[in-house]
C-alpha cells in the first residue's frame, strides 16, 4: 500500500461529495452570502478531518506539499491574530473583529479545500469526474445566463451570479480545465493512426467524448463573451497565448493537434461567435472607457490611499467595506463593499504579512504546473495546460475585479493551484516502487 493510497482509504464518497461542493457552491448566488458559506464550510472542514484520520500517508502527503501547508496555515494564524489578538503580547489588528472572525472560519475551509485536493485527487478518473462536475454546472450557468439574455430578462448573462463578471471568472476557469482534459485526451503521437484511418479518427473526433467536450466549450465560450465582461474576455484571450508560449518554451513541442484546437478555440469560438454575441459590444465599451467616468479607477485611486496607511499588519482580513468608509470621496455614491482590484483588496486586509503566505501558495500551483508540463504523460501535460490557463486569467481578471472574494470562484482557484501538485505527486509515487510493510517479527 502507498502512502497515498493509504492517505484516501476513506473512499469515494468523500471524495464525490467533495466534486460535488466545488461543482455547485456557484449555484445559489456564488455562495456570497451569509446564509449559505457558512454550510460550504462545515462541509469542508468534515472532509478535511474524514481524510486527515490517516496518518500513514498524510505526513508523506503534507511534506511533499509543505510550501503549499505551510503558506495556508501561515495565512489561518495570522487571520486568527487580526481577529483575537495573541494574548498580553498583541492586541486583534482587526478593525472589525466579528468580520475578521467570520472570514477566519472561511479561510480554514478554504485550507482544508487545498489539502482535500492535494490527498483526493490521486487518480485520472478523479481528476476527469471532478472537471466534468464542473463544466456541467458551468455549462448550466453559462446556459441560463444565454437564454436570459436573448430573452431580455438580463442585460448581460450572469447565470445565477449577482454580478455577469463573477459568471465570467467561473467560465474563465472552467474553460481552462476544459481545454485542458481535450488536451489531456488527445492521442499520443506513438499510437496514432495511419492516413488510411484519419477518416475514421477524425469523425470520432466530432462524435465521441472529445466531440461532445468541445460542444460543451463552444457553449462556455459563448457565455463568457455574452456576459459583456471586457476584463474578462481580454484575459481570457491572453491567457490561451500567454499559456501556449510558456508551454512551448518549457516542452520545446506541441502536437499539431493541440495548436489546431487552440486556434480554434481564439478564431472560431471567440472571432465569430462573439461577433453575432456580443463581442462588438465588447470592443465599443472597451473604446468607450477612456471618455467616460470610471468608477473604478475612483475606487482604486481611494484603495492606494488606504494602502499607504495599513501596508504592513491590515485592516483585518473581510473589513475592506468598513475601512473605505473614512476614505470615501463624495464624487463616489454606491455602496462600495469589495475593490475592483483582488491585488488591493488582500494587501488592504491582510497587508504585507498576511499577502506573503498567499503569493507562496501561489507560486507553489505554478511551479508544479510547471514541472508537470515536463513529464511525458500526456494527461498530466494537458491538465498542467489547461491549470496554467486558468490561472493566467484569473490572475489577469483580478486586476480589475474582485472574483476571489467570491467564495465558489475562491474554492475552484484553489483547486486549480492543488491539482497539479495532486497530479505530480501521484506521477512522482508511480515512479516509485510501492511500499512493502513488514512485520515487526
Amino acid at each position: 500500500m502507498t502512502p497515498r493510497s493509504a492517505a484516501t482509504h476513506s473512499g469515494p464518497a468523500v471524495f464525490l461529495t467533495f466534486a460535488l461542493a466545488v461543482a455547485a457552491m456557484s449555484l445559489p448566488l456564488g455562495s456570497h452570502r451569509d446564509w449559505i458559506w457558512p454550510a460550504f464550510t462545515i462541509l469542508y472542514c468534515v472532509l478535511g478531518m474524514l481524510v486527515l484520520r490517516s496518518p500513514a500517508g498524510t505526513r508523506e502527503i503534507i511534506y511533499q506539499h509543505r510550501i503549499s501547508i505551510i503558506g495556508s496555515g501561515f495565512l489561518i494564524v495570522w487571520i486568527g491574530i487580526q481577529a483575537w489578538g495573541l494574548g498580553p503580547l498583541l492586541e486583534p489588528v482587526s478593525i472589525d473583529h466579528a468580520m475578521t472572525r467570520l472570514d477566519w472560519y472561511k479561510t480554514v475551509a478554504y485550507g482544508c479545500v487545498l489539502i482535500l485536493t492535494i490527498c483526493l485527487l490521486d487518480r485520472e478518473s478523479r481528476v476527469r469526474t471532478l472537471i466534468y462536475a464542473v463544466l456541467m454546472v458551468a455549462l448550466g450557468q453559462a446556459t441560463f445566463g444565454i437564454v436570459g439574455t436573448l430573452n431580455g430578462l438580463q442585460q448581460s448573462a450572469r447565470g445565477t451570479f449577482p454580478n455577469p463578471n463573477h459568471l465570467a471568472g467561473l467560465l474563465e476557469m472552467s474553460l481552462g480545465l476544459g481545454i485542458g482534459l481535450m488536451i489531456a485526451m488527445q492521442t499520443p503521437a506513438a499510437r496514432r493512426p495511419r492516413s488510411g484511418d484519419r477518416l475514421v479518427s477524425w469523425l470520432h473526433v466530432l462524435t465521441g467524448p472529445r466531440g461532445r467536450l468541445r460542444l460543451v466549450l463552444l457553449i462556455l465560450v459563448i457565455g463568457l463573451v455574452m456576459t459583456s465582461s471586457r476584463t474578462g474576455n481580454v484575459a481570457f484571450l491572453c491567457s490561451i497565448l500567454i499559456t501556449s508560449g510558456l508551454m512551448l518554451a518549457i516542452t520545446r513541442q506541441m502536437a499539431r493537434m493541440t495548436a489546431v484546437f487552440l486556434i480554434s478555440i481564439l478564431v472560431i469560438d471567440v472571432a465569430i461567435i462573439g461577433h453575432y454575441f456580443g463581442l462588438e459590444r465588447i470592443a465599443k465599451r472597451l473604446e468607450g472607457m477612456a471618455q467616460q467616468a470610471n468608477p473604478r479607477g475612483d475606487i482604486n485611486r481611494v484603495s492606494l490611499t488606504m494602502l499607504r496607511d495599513h501596508w504592513l499588519a491590515g485592516t483585518g482580513s473581510g473589513t475592506y467595506e468598513v475601512a473605505f468608509a473614512p476614505y470615501r470621496q463624495q464624487d463616489i455614491g454606491n455602496r462600495v463593499s469589495n475593490a475592483e482590484n483582488d491585488y488591493l483588496e488582500f494587501l488592504i486586509e491582510l497587508g504585507l504579512i498576511g499577502s506573503i503566505p498567499l503569493l507562496l501558495l501561489l507560486i507553489a500551483g505554478i511551479r508544479a504546473m510547471i514541472l508537470l508540463a515536463r513529464r511525458p504523460a500526456q494527461f498530466g501535460r494537458g491538465i498542467a495546460f489547461g491549470c496554467m490557463t486558468a490561472t493566467v486569467s484569473m490572475l489577469i481578471h483580478s486586476a480589475a475585479d474582485f472574483n476571489l472574494q467570491i467564495p465558489s470562484n475562491a474554492v475552484l482557484f484553489i483547486v486549480i493551484l492543488g491539482l497539479p501538485q495532486a497530479l505530480l505527486w501521484t506521477s512522482a509515487m508511480e515512479d516509485k516502487p510501492p511500499l512493502r510493510l513488514e512485520s515487526a517479527g
